[in-house]
C-alpha cells in the first residue's frame, strides 16, 4: 500500500530558504494543527507538488508566488526544493526531489522549475533516476497507483478550488471526466470498435479468400491426380521402351545370323557357277574330241570308247542336275533371307521410330510434371499463409473485447466508489 513518510521544505512560502524544515507523518492519519499563516495550507500544497507537479492556484506566475520572495529577506536568489519519501503500491520505498529557483533583478523576478530527481532506496543503496519535469508528473503517480487528476482535484484540492462541485455543467463533466479518465476510456472503447470492424472485415475478406483457396486446393487435387496419371503413364512407357529395346536385340541378333546364311549361300552359289564353268570346260573338251574322232574315222587302243564317253558325258549330266537343283534351291533360300531382312529391318525402323516418340513423350511428361510441381508448391505456399492468417482471425473472440470494456467500466466504478468514500 501506498504512503507518505516525510518530507523536507526549504525556500516554499514562509520557510526559512537557508534551512530545511522537516515534518513526519503518521499512519493512518496525520493532523495538521496551527494558528492561520503558520504554514499548514502550504504542506498540502508542497504534498501536491511534489506528488503531482502542480502548483497552487492565484495569478497567473503561480511557480513564482510559490517560492519565497527574494525582496523579504534581501536576497538576489532564493533556491526552493521540496524532498518527500514516500512507499510505492508494490512496497518500494522512493525519495522524490522538486527543484525550484527565483531571481530577483532590479525590476522584475525570474522562475525556473529545474529538473527532478526520482530515487529509489533499497537494501543496496540508492538509485537515482534524474526526470524530466513532465516525465516525472507521470511517473510519481503511476507509483501511487493514484493519478493525478485525483490528487490534484481529490487527495490534495486547494481550499480555493474546493467548490469545483458546484461549477457549471460543462466544467463540473469536464473535472469528472478528468478524475474518471472518461475520455480515455471513450477513445479507447472507440479505438477497440474500430479495431473490431476492422477485423471483422479482415475476417470477411479472410474467408472470401479461404473459399478461393479452396477451390484453388480443389483444382491442386486435380493437377496432383493428372500428376500421378502422368506418372503411372512415364512407368509403363518406360516398360514398354526396355520391351522394344529387348525385341530390337532380338531382332539384330537374327538379322545378323541371316546375314551370316546370306554370305554361306553367296559362297556357295559361287562354287555352284565356278562347278557349271569346269562342266561348260569338259563339254567343249568332249565336242572336240567327237570332231576330231569323226574326221580321223579311226580310234586306237588307247582311245577312249563310246560308251565310255557316254557314261563319262552322264555322270557330268547328272551332276550338273544335282548343281542346278541346289542351286534353285539356294535361290530360293536367298530369296527368303533377302525378305525376312528386309521385314526385320523395316521392323527395326519402326521400333526405332516409336523408341524416339516415346522420349520425346517422356521428355514432355517431365517438363509438365516439373511445372505443375512449381505451380503446386507456389499455391500450397500461398494456401499455407493465406490459411494461417484466416485462422488467427476466424478465432480471434470477439467477447474479448467486450469483456476488456466491461473489466475497464468496473475499474472506473469501483474507484468512484472509492473516491466517493
Amino acid at each position: 500500500m501506498s504512503m507518505i513518510l516525510k518530507m523536507n521544505i526549504q525556500g516554499v512560502r514562509a520557510f526559512d530558504p537557508e534551512k530545511a524544515a522537516s515534518i513526519e507523518f503518521g499512519s493512518p492519519l496525520t493532523m495538521i494543527v496551527g494558528t492561520n499563516g503558520c504554514g499548514k495550507t502550504t504542506i498540502i500544497e508542497c504534498l501536491k507538488f511534489a506528488l503531482a507537479g502542480s502548483y497552487p492556484p492565484g495569478g497567473t506566475e503561480k511557480g513564482k508566488n510559490f517560492v519565497h520572495d527574494p525582496r523579504v529577506s534581501g536576497l538576489t536568489e532564493v533556491k526552493a526544493n521540496v524532498k518527500l519519501r514516500f512507499y510505492a503500491k508494490t512496497g518500494d520505498r522512493y525519495v522524490v526531489f522538486r527543484y525550484m529557483n527565483v531571481k530577483q533583478n532590479k525590476t522584475r523576478q525570474t522562475f525556473t522549475q529545474l529538473d527532478g530527481v526520482l530515487s529509489k532506496v533499497g537494501e543496496d543503496g540508492r538509485k537515482k533516476m534524474s526526470h524530466k519535469c513532465s516525465e516525472l508528473d507521470r511517473a510519481v503517480p503511476l507509483l501511487l497507483g493514484v493519478s493525478k487528476s485525483v490528487l490534484e482535484s481529490v487527495v490534495f484540492c486547494h481550499q480555493e478550488e474546493s467548490n469545483w462541485p458546484l461549477d457549471g455543467p460543462k466544467e463540473l463533466k469536464a473535472r469528472f471526466d478528468d478524475i474518471f479518465a472518461s475520455s480515455r476510456y471513450t477513445t479507447a472503447l472507440t479505438v477497440l470498435k474500430k479495431k473490431r470492424n476492422d477485423l471483422h472485415k479482415q475476417e470477411i475478406e479472410c474467408l472470401g479468400d479461404l473459399k478461393g483457396l479452396a477451390g484453388r486446393k480443389k483444382h491442386a487435387d486435380s493437377i496432383r491426380k493428372m500428376l500421378n496419371d502422368a506418372d503411372n503413364e512415364v512407368k509403363k512407357a518406360q516398360e514398354k521402351l526396355e520391351l522394344y529395346a529387348q525385341a530390337k536385340q532380338k531382332l539384330n541378333d537374327h538379322l545378323l545370323k541371316l546375314e551370316n546364311n546370306l554370305r554361306a549361300l553367296n559362297k556357295k552359289k559361287n562354287s555352284i557357277n565356278e562347278l557349271k564353268r569346269v562342266e561348260q570346260e569338259l563339254n567343249r573338251n568332249l565336242n572336240h574330241i567327237r570332231v576330231t574322232a569323226g574326221t580321223d574315222g579311226i580310234f586306237s587302243d588307247e582311245a577312249m570308247s563310246d560308251a565310255d564317253l557316254q557314261g563319262h558325258i552322264d555322270e557330268l549330266q547328272e551332276e550338273d542336275d544335282v548343281l542346278g537343283t541346289e542351286l534353285d534351291e539356294l535361290e530360293q533360300q536367298k530369296a527368303t533371307l533377302e525378305e525376312q531382312i528386309t521385314t526385320k529391318r523395316k521392323q527395326i525402323s519402326d521400333i526405332d521410330l516409336e523408341l524416339g516418340s516415346l522420349r520425346g513423350k517422356l521428355d514432355e511428361r517431365a517438363n509438365t510434371i516439373s511445372s505443375l510441381e512449381i505451380y503446386i508448391k507456389q499455391y500450397s505456399d500461398k494456401q499455407n499463409a493465406m490459411a494461417d492468417s484466416a485462422a488467427s482471425l476466424i478465432e480471434y473472440d470477439e467477447t474479448g473485447i467486450e469483456k476488456e470494456l466491461e473489466l475497464n467500466f468496473n475499474k472506473a466504478q469501483r474507484l468512484l466508489k472509492k473516491n466517493s468514500k
